[in-house]
This record gives structure tokens, sequence and C-alpha cells, in this order.
């Protein structure tokens, strides 16, 4: 039937089309979990799988495994019960945008390989605006939203995350943030300047989360911190970000 919606392997798409287009993984939780709930102490029940996908900002060396994405997913495979993956690219401060699009693609090929897990992505920087854009695509459902020191847009009703929260595309958005944040505080300079224009860095993790809808205040967790850009991966305060990460604190 023309405009059939069938589901494929975890993947909700639509049939009678010439080409079926991808349009939302379907979630084992929607419809019969609401997002407020907790979700692993059910008595009886196994605990939820979560697939953690890490993602680097500018002026990072893929190649170098002692990065901050290397060691979480080290933490996570090593420390917790869960699985997690990187997903790593190589760019300049001035020509990120170029390939941001297919970084995004990339993001959705990794997603699309574990579509019977719940996401979580846990991104830093410019990672953060990747995560917008995949979230703004709305393909897929993501359990759990982690922004480090964000370069995203701060507005709710902007970034999309409003619209997505409402939407159970996402179920919660945590915002790691700083207002001592020396290179965001650049960015959000660069943003005034050349916005008209269609560029600039966003500065979520510069002031946090901004005109957040009241519906969905309660799934948007703030973590501020008095930190420069990459403290949170510093000796010494990378373990309290993973236990963050991880769900096993947010003191």
């Amino acid at each position: 039937m023309e405009g059939k919606r069938s589901r494929i392997n975890g993947v909700r798409k639509a049939s009678g089309s010439k080409s079926s287009r991808v349009i939302r993984r379907s979630s084992k939780i929607r419809g019969s979990l609401s997002w407020g709930k907790d979700l692993y102490s059910s008595p009886g029940k196994k605990e939820v799988s979560k697939f953690f996908i890490f993602i680097n900002g500018i002026l990072t060396n893929p190649e170098d495994v002692s990065s901050w994405t290397d060691l979480g997913e080290d933490y996570i495979e090593h420390r917790t019960p869960h699985k997690a993956t990187r997903l790593e690219y190589r760019a300049g401060a001035a020509t990120r945008r170029i390939k941001q699009e297919a970084r995004v693609d990339n993001l959705e090929t990794i997603a699309k390989r574990h579509v019977d897990e719940n996401l979580v992505l846990v991104a830093h920087s410019n990672g953060g605006d990747i995560c917008e854009r995949f979230v703004k695509r709305g393909n897929f459902d993501i359990e759990e939203l982690h922004l480090i020191a964000s370069a995203s847009e701060a507005d709710f009703e902007k970034n999309g995350f409003n619209k997505a929260l409402l939407d159970g595309v996402v179920g919660k958005i945590y915002v790691y943030w700083s207002p001592e944040d020396r290179w965001l505080k650049r960015a959000k300079f660069s943003k005034s300047i050349l916005s008209w224009i269609g560029l600039g860095y966003g500065y979520l993790g510069l002031v946090g989360p901004q005109n957040v809808d009241p519906r969905v205040k309660d799934r948007v967790i703030e973590i501020k911190r008095n930190y420069d850009h990459s403290d949170w991966f510093f000796p010494g305060i990378f373990e309290q970000t993973m236990r963050m990460v991880s769900g096993e604190s947010l003191v």
C-alpha cells in the first residue's frame, strides 16, 4: 500500500516507493515505558544494554591511542556491562564545517549497526555540533546524549532538542558546561560576528541549556563546573567525568 510503513531489522522504513527511506529506529522502550521511569531497577528485569559512541572535537589526531575517546571506550568496555566505540575524525578550527555532514552520515552508519541497543552519544566540543545535526535528522532514537563543553547551539528551540525530547527521539540530555571555558568564550565572540553568514561556533558548553521547554526540563541534566575546555579529561578529573557519563555518579 502506498505510504505504508514497515519495520525491518529494528529500523522503521517507508514502503511503497522506489527507495525506502529510514524514518527512525524503533525503540524497545517507547510505548511500554516512559523516559521518566527507572529502566534498570524493575525486579526480575535484565539490565538494558547501552551502546556508547564517543565523538571528539577539532584538533584531534585519530591515530593517538591515548585520546579521551580511546580511554572512554576502554572505560565503558572494562568498567561497565555496556559496549562502546568511537567516531573519530581530523578537523581544524577553520575547516570543521567542510565535512561535517559526512561525519553525521558516518555516525548514522554506526548507529544502524546497533539498532537493537540503546544508543548513548558522548561528544566534546565540535562533536556536540555533529550530535545536534544527528538529532535534527530524527532517524534514530537516542537513550542519552552527553554534551561535554559542546560547541553547539545553546537554545533548545533552535537546536531542535526541545522537539526531540517531546517526540521521544531523545530520552535525556546531559549538558556539561563551564562559565570558565576560554575556548568557548572565543567561540561565542565568533558567533556574534559570523552568524549572519551561517558561520561561527555554538557555545552550549559555556552558558548551559537555554530556553528549555518546561515539559522536558526534568530530562535535561546540567553538570556545571569551573573547568577550561578540555579539563574534563585531565588526569584526576577524567574518571569523574566517565563516572557521570556511565551513570555511576552525578556528583
